[in-house]
């Protein structure tokens, strides 16, 4: 797979906070070495030597001039940057070096999670390109600021997170404890200038200030943000959380060429770093109390288990109601603890703010088991352990608290190690079969298609997002003679107008209907996520997929999670699911599967249990038998009435058998709607 390359080093990498984002600080003495053919020619052509021998000696002797050279050659010469494991085509992106002072090579803050990487020692690889052709094609496609969008979902990737996001979400927030001034200032100019010259207000203050022809309520430190914003975006006047940035840089991605949202990146960070600094916020254990109706709850939660434990002993409920109305008991205390918590911290309280960021990964629920208490914890296998956790970090675990939690956590990095193998063999092995999976033409003359139904949005999109870049194979009727035609791109605009009409199906062009040899067209196709355009003749798509499916998967759970606590009853959830999909396994819990369209009629008699389906043509003699595994669960009920290929139990289809009974093209949407689930 690799090669080994001259004129490649490898260093700890530090955050590098002036850097723009195209731009990576190599360390100067590194770059000495990485760059010597380059400088050994400078110092030639400038005559400080007659031949490659003395050339080498003035470069080791490191003079004034031999750095003036250094910074001449690096100027617009792109370098490579890749952290292991490259598990996807975001493992290696290129830059234009910066030389620093020091020993680490310098990443921008923004770029981090195309390599998944952070800043507590991780190390990376530098790679020169020598020729004028590797040189270009670094510059075209490698460099960061093309590759700024996830290659899996179009969603944008590398965007200002942590310090930066709570930077703009203090700027943009309204601070309650200072009164809003009294004055209306006349412009924007007018505020800034009393808040950094003057010092008359305060960046979170409340101010009246004409804008255009209104007078409206906002901040300082709103105006400073909206500075940065293009225009054809408005003012934008709220608390700027994750969330809030997220969907403002889609819409940038969407509306402006990559230049101005490449510069509102830049922008953003710097305001964020700026004023993430300036807020001086910290967390105390003193800024989290423990609620006082905790230890009520707790009472009237232990009541209420003691009423169904006694009704079990009765005989009046079974074990399994038991322990499911004892679960659900938990559930609701746990929640209405963790209710009391939050309505304890006060607006401006610096875990709250922190949380409502979205700035950092803490939540709502680590709050919690800080302060009310942990709840119901999973075992290895994903059942729920029937005994709760009443404690809190803040007041300490029992020590049987401790080990019944400790059991996930050490699940967890197990997990951790074992599966980023399993994810790296799996990509390799999607990698090799869909490798000459490749766009060769603009269009394959194709007139079939994929029938889908308007409005069907699945577990990770809606129907505008799944559809929008898709070209129709067949034309769509909109009413009062407007139509349009097959071959018509369909976008978010005229999306919005399918639904509206009442179109209940579309034909579009897909991959799995593509008539090209050995390959793809891009009609067929349709948008190339990572750059929002009709994707290109010659565009590796297959190893783009592989690539994203097995990416995701290092953060898939590989835990099998047990359904209702029945013993056996394992469901294969996360990497194992993918893997027993894409090889077409049986898979290890086998649903029984309607072989006809029909009635269903079940049958029980002691522990066996049986599913007739009566046919809809009502020919009594065609109905199908079916025996229930005794551990398995009826999905279905008396008098349903399902399709062939319907599932009549828990578990997953079997392939071979669903592709026997619906055709292809059916079991092939069987498959992309599981693996989507998982990735969900």
């Amino acid at each position: 797979m690799g090669k080994r390359v001259d004129f490649s080093g490898r260093g700890v990498i530090v955050n590098g906070p002036k850097l723009k984002l195209d731009e990576c600080g190599i360390p100067k003495h590194m770059a000495l070495e990485l760059f010597k053919p380059f400088v050994i020619r400078g110092v030639m052509e400038k005559g400080l030597a007659p031949n490659i021998k003395s050339a080498r000696r003035v470069v080791t002797e490191e003079g004034p001039e031999v750095w003036e050279i250094l910074e001449q050659v690096v100027e617009g010469h792109p370098v490579l940057l890749n952290r292991a494991p490259t598990l996807w085509r975001l493992g290696i992106q290129a830059f234009y070096p910066k030389l620093v002072e020091g020993d680490a090579i310098r990443l921008h803050l923004c770029v981090t999670s195309g390599f998944n990487a952070d800043f507590d020692g991780d190390q990376m690889a530098v790679h020169v390109p020598l020729s004028e052709a590797s040189q270009k094609e670094a510059r075209e496609v490698m460099l960061s600021t093309k590759n700024l969008l996830n290659p899996s979902n179009g969603a944008p990737l590398s965007i200002p997170n942590k310090i930066m996001l709570f930077g703009t979400y203090y700027m943009t927030s309204i601070d309650a404890n200072i009164a809003p001034s009294d004055k209306v200032f006349a412009s924007q100019e007018e505020v800034l200038y009393n808040l950094s010259v003057t010092g008359l207000l305060f960046l979170r203050q409340l101010v009246k200030v004409k804008l255009g022809d209104e007078i409206i309520d906002t901040t300082p430190g709103r105006l400073l943000f909206n500075k940065i914003i293009p225009e054809n975006f408005g003012f934008i006047n709220k608390d700027m959380t994750k969330k809030d940035i997220n969907a403002l840089l889609s819409q940038a991605f969407e509306k402006e060429p990559s230049e101005v949202v490449v510069k509102l990146i830049d922008d953003i960070k710097d305001l964020g770093l700026r004023y993430g600094t300036v807020s001086g916020h910290s967390v105390s254990l003193t800024d989290i109390e423990v609620p006082i109706e905790r230890d009520r709850l707790i009472a009237e939660g232990k009541e209420s288990v003691a009423k169904i434990d006694k009704n079990y002993k009765r005989g009046l409920i079974t074990k399994k109601e038991s322990q499911r109305l004892v679960e659900d008991v938990w559930v609701d205390i746990t929640s209405r603890i963790d209710e009391a918590v939050w309505k304890d911290l006060g607006p401006s309280n610096p875990v709250k703010v922190l949380v409502n960021s979205g700035s950092t990964r803490a939540s709502r629920d680590q709050v919690k088991q800080i302060a009310g208490m942990r709840g119901l914890m999973t075992d290895p296998t994903g059942k729920i352990v029937p005994m709760p956790i009443l404690g809190n970090y803040k007041n300490g675990l029992s020590g049987l608290e401790y080990f019944v939690g400790a059991r996930g956590a050490r699940k967890g990095l197990v997990d951790k190690g074992l599966k980023t193998a399993d994810a790296g063999y799996l990509t390799r092995r999607l990698v090799d079969v869909s490798q000459d999976i490749i766009i060769r033409k603009d269009d394959c003359g194709t007139k079939e298609g994929l029938s889908v139904t308007v409005g069907e949005g699945t577990v990770l999109q809606t129907f505008a997002e799944r559809m929008a870049g898709r070209f129709l194979a067949s034309s769509v009727e909109l009413g009062k003679g407007k139509n349009l035609p097959a071959g018509e791109l369909l976008t978010k605009e005229n999306l919005a107008e399918i639904e509206k009409a009442g179109v209940k199906e579309i034909i579009i062009r897909s991959p799995v209907a593509c008539e090209t040899q050995r390959g793809l067209c891009a009609k067929c196709y349709g948008y190339d996520i990572m750059t929002r355009e009709l994707v290109k003749v010659g565009t590796t798509v297959g190893v783009q997929a592989a690539q994203s499916i097995g990416e995701p998967g290092t953060q898939l759970t590989m835990r099998t999670f047990h359904t209702g606590g029945i013993a056996g009853k394992d469901i294969t959830q996360g990497l194992p699911r993918v893997e027993e999909l894409v090889e077409a396994r049986t898979p290890k819990t086998l649903a029984t599967m309607s072989s006809i369209d029909g009635t269903v009629k079940i049958m029980t008699a002691g522990d066996d249990r049986k599913i007739y389906v009566i046919p809809s043509n009502g020919k009594k003699e065609d109905t199908v038998e079916y025996i229930v595994d005794p551990v398995a669960e009826i999905v279905v009920k008396d008098g349903d009435v399902v399709e062939k290929g319907a599932k009549l139990t828990s578990g997953h289809l079997d392939l071979s058998e669903l592709v026997s009974v619906v055709g292809p093209r059916l079991t092939q949407r069987y498959i992309i709607d599981q693996i989507q689930q998982v990735y969900a």
